[in-house]
């Protein structure tokens, strides 16, 4: 169990933080104030996410699309609990003192938008790239078609 940054009673258990919002804030049970993972620990998991899913991705052969992208999402925010899972005690917390915290609903909706998002630059890129490759191909109606 971590301390509680607001009344240092040891409340926070790893399932507190494995279901936080996208924003890793939890409610303590005792004083009811708000705490997230400080920057340090949330710097050490993102140094961690950035060196080794590239390196996953790369050397799997995994081909980087829109599609991808859409599914990136949602392993990055599941590989992202899984280290503050377990990682736990090493974890440190800070108060939260401004803003409202993102809630479930939320959470929902910027993995939502992000999701729509992803999708539109999908279409944007693919609409592209299926024109580029038409018109090398002299199939786009658009291409000029040269005998001889």
């Amino acid at each position: 169990m971590i301390a509680c940054p607001n009344c240092k009673r040891r409340v926070f258990t790893r399932l507190d933080i494995l279901y936080a919002p996208l924003d890793g804030t939890t409610r303590c049970r005792a004083c009811h104030r708000i705490a997230r993972p400080d920057l340090v620990s949330r710097w050490m998991m993102s140094c961690v996410l950035a060196v080794l899913l590239p390196m996953v991705f790369l050397y799997g052969g995994v081909f980087y699309s829109g599609h991808f992208f859409v599914i990136l999402i949602v392993i990055v925010l599941g590989a992202w609990r899984i280290l503050c899972f377990l990682g736990f005690p090493l974890l440190t917390l800070e108060p939260v003192t401004r803003g409202a915290p993102i809630d479930r609903r939320g959470s929902i909706l910027i993995l939502l938008v992000l999701v729509a998002a992803s999708l539109m630059l999908d279409g944007y890129m693919s609409s592209r790239f299926d024109t580029d490759d038409e018109v090398e191909n002299g199939r786009s109606p658009t291409a000029v078609h040269r005998d001889g």
